[in-house]
């Protein structure tokens, strides 16, 4: 797992950990009624602590094995509603987790942790703190960028702002509630940082995965796709109508087809067709194994979904220079200024050529293979451990628990 994590600052943290660990070893074996003491304060026994170290985005740390970790009680809001793209995200991840030993409870008294899956401009921390929370972030451009890069009429614009900008205040008064931050790139990390503010100690890069089972090269195909592009949700920002006018631009003989919801176009030129709807994810697949290409040259990405699952699909790339899919994908892929139609048309002339979209098909491939959902739900839970941990650590300290450590042991 990358990590944002200051190696020094987390070698402190650790330290302290080990301390701990280090004055719980002392305590006489026979010493029972201490252990039970410890879990009445809501802290793990002496063996629970020495046995669980918090290795959370340290280099050396090896991948959990799947299926044997302890149970987790971990809440989440089941009464918010995301986006389609946060909602796919949380479905292929939650069984992952569960696998992982993570037990969803639907209620906060319950849990020994509040996850929020769809954290980003959309939604705030809560406002409690009796438990540690998590939030895997998945962007903050929505709270500064230009109106017009996320709907191109004004009033729809206006209101957008305004209830971004009131989100953005309820982040910066309540983000120091949040016990981790979890981002898929290492661009929304820095979003992340510039925009809130947020130490780079409390971020844990952790890349989202790709069922490779579903998506594969091998299995049924769409027929006349030519060039794609796919978005979950139609936004100014994912470049639709400049994708357009470079394919009118490049003169490539192939179709060009869009699949996007809530997205109304008055009329198409020769040549692209829409297809519109949320589609199921396996049609999905399908479209990517027809396609010549995926154009996802998009203005911003924290991560790009699409891109990952056409390149686990067999299909070749073009991605936007600057955002988040440059830094995943860019070694396997054609880049290309956003901003830019004449380098959107020049790609998609390269993708035509059959040799040219064969060999970024072979480097997409190999890319995709360092990708799963399997290590996703690892790394969260390894990240959702240590918020408990030192939520734990926190409380006995406030309450005077070394203190009576002390006397036991004593020092």
């Amino acid at each position: 797992m990358d990590s944002f994590y200051d190696w020094q600052q987390w070698r402190r943290v650790r330290d302290i950990v080990d301390a701990e660990a280090d004055l719980l070893q002392q305590l006489p074996e026979n010493c029972k009624d201490v252990n039970n003491a410890l879990k009445e304060l809501g802290l793990p026994g002496s063996d629970a602590l020495l046995n669980n170290p918090l290795d959370v985005g340290m280099p050396e740390q090896k991948e959990s094995t799947l299926g044997a970790q302890g149970s987790l009680r971990v809440y989440v809001d089941s009464e918010i509603e995301p986006a389609l793209s946060l909602q796919r995200f949380y479905e292929f991840l939650r069984p992952k987790l569960e696998y992982q030993g993570i037990q969803f409870v639907s209620r906060r008294a319950g849990a020994d942790l509040q996850w929020d899956p769809y954290g980003g401009w959309t939604y705030a921390p809560p406002s409690q703190n009796d438990l540690p929370f998590v939030s895997t972030f998945h962007g903050a451009m929505g709270w500064f960028a230009p109106w017009d890069w996320e709907y191109s009429d004004p009033q729809t614009a206006l209101k957008y702002q305004a209830y971004a900008l009131q989100q953005y205040a309820l982040w910066k008064d309540w983000g120091d509630r949040v016990s981790a931050f979890i981002v898929p790139s290492f661009f929304a990390g820095r979003e992340l940082c510039e925009t809130l503010g947020v130490n780079a100690d409390r971020i844990a890069v952790v890349h989202h995965g790709v069922d490779a089972r579903l998506y594969c090269p091998e299995g049924p195909r769409e027929e006349s796709v030519g060039l794609l592009h796919v978005v979950a949700h139609w936004r100014v920002k994912k470049n639709i109508e400049r994708i357009i006018e470079a394919y009118q631009a490049s003169g490539v003989k192939l179709p060009l087809t869009v699949i996007a919801h809530a997205w109304d176009p008055k009329a198409l030129p020769a040549g692209v067709r829409h297809v519109q709807g949320a589609l199921p994810a396996a049609k999905v697949a399908e479209y990517y194994r027809g396609a010549q290409a995926l154009v996802f040259a998009t203005l911003s990405e924290t991560f790009g979904l699409p891109a990952l699952e056409a390149m686990a699909s067999g299909c070749p790339v073009i991605v936007g220079r600057g955002t988040a899919t440059e830094e995943l994908f860019g070694s396997a892929s054609i880049v290309v200024d956003p901003f830019s139609v004449p380098e959107i048309a020049q790609a998609m002339q390269k993708m035509a050529n059959p040799a040219t979209a064969a060999d970024f098909r072979q480097r997409g491939l190999l890319r995709a293979r360092s990708f799963s959902w399997e290590r996703t739900a690892a790394a969260h839970y390894r990240v959702f451990q240590k918020a408990i941990w030192e939520h734990q650590l926190q409380h006995a300290r406030s309450g005077g628990v070394h203190a009576w450590f002390k006397r036991i042991i004593g020092r």
